[in-house]
């Protein structure tokens, strides 16, 4: 666990936005496991029936079932509609899982892999997928750990960044 975050410069916001997802679906570690997958895998332009494929590949993978396959790949659609989505499809440079590593002083050092992070308009925005039932419990832990990739990646790049939580 990271200490509370010190750098010089202003605090940095995290902004959370929600991609349209039904309300009842599964939840837990395994669901959350398959949605991030395909998310990690899938072309940002692609439709159903490029994501149904890769969602039954990692199923078998996790032992998902049915029901979650079919939650997964609406999960899925409906964050390659949202209009973040589609800035990152059309920015300059974009990453996905992107690993970074950045010493901290004191022998510590912060390693870290970033679901995406695109650059526009020379700033980086940097985005988490979060598919919690209930962010509200974890969004305090969440917002530290993006104002820690914010800080890495502006800090290697020398470019600003700004953080948000995508909960699909």
């Amino acid at each position: 666990m990271l200490a509370p975050m010190r750098h010089e410069g202003p605090v940095i916001t995290v902004s959370i936005e929600s991609a349209r997802h039904a309300d009842r679906r599964p939840r837990g570690l395994r669901f959350g496991s398959l949605l991030h997958a395909i998310l990690r895998d899938t072309d940002l332009a692609a439709g159903r029936e490029q994501i149904q494929p890769l969602a039954e590949m990692h199923a078998k993978l996790l032992d998902a079932s049915d029901v979650e396959i079919a939650s997964a790949v609406d999960a899925v659609l409906a964050a390659l509609g949202h209009p973040l989505l589609a800035r990152a499809r059309a920015a300059e440079r974009l990453h996905r899982e992107m690993p970074l590593m950045l010493p901290l002083g004191a022998g510590k050092i912060l390693e870290a892999i970033i679901d995406m992070a695109f650059l526009e308009n020379g700033e980086w925005t940097i985005v988490d997928f979060k598919s919690d039932a209930e962010l509200s419990s974890n969004q305090l832990r969440y917002q530290r750990q993006m104002q820690w990739y914010c800080y890495a990646l502006s800090k290697l790049t020398d470019l600003p960044a700004q953080a948000i939580l995508l909960r699909t």
